[in-house]
C-alpha cells in the first residue's frame, strides 16, 4: 500500500506538471501529503484501535516504542503484541477479582 500510493502521488504530480504547470503541480503534491498525513496520523490509530479494542493513543505509542527498539518488525509487532497483553491482564483481573 505504501510503494502503491507513492507511485500513484508521483504520477498524479507528473501529470499536473505536464497539463498545467509547476503550480498545480506542488497543489497537488501538498494535497496528497496532507491526505497521507491523515491517514497515516488520525485514521489508522483509529481503524486499528477499533479493531483491537485499543485506543488510538495506545495504538500509536505501540507503533513508536516498537519502530524505535525493532524497527520496520518491531512497527509490524507491536499493536497485535499490545492487544494480546492488553487482553491478557484484563483477564487476569477478571479472574482474580471476581
Amino acid at each position: 500500500p505504501i510503494v502503491g500510493a507513492f507511485l500513484a502521488g508521483t504520477v498524479a504530480v507528473l501529470v499536473a506538471l505536464a497539463t498545467n504547470g509547476p503550480g498545480a503541480a506542488l497543489a497537488v503534491l501538498i494535497l496528497i501529503l496532507v491526505v497521507q498525513q491523515v491517514e497515516g496520523h488520525l485514521l489508522t490509530p483509529i481503524l486499528l484501535g477499533r479493531a483491537t479494542e485499543l485506543h488510538p493513543l495506545a495504538v500509536i505509542a505501540a507503533l513508536t516504542a516498537g519502530g524505535i527498539l525493532l524497527g520496520v518488525l518491531g512497527a509490524f509487532l507491536s499493536v497485535p503484541l499490545t492487544a494480546s497483553a492488553a487482553r491478557a491482564i484484563g483477564y487476569l483481573r477478571e479472574r482474580t477479582s471476581g
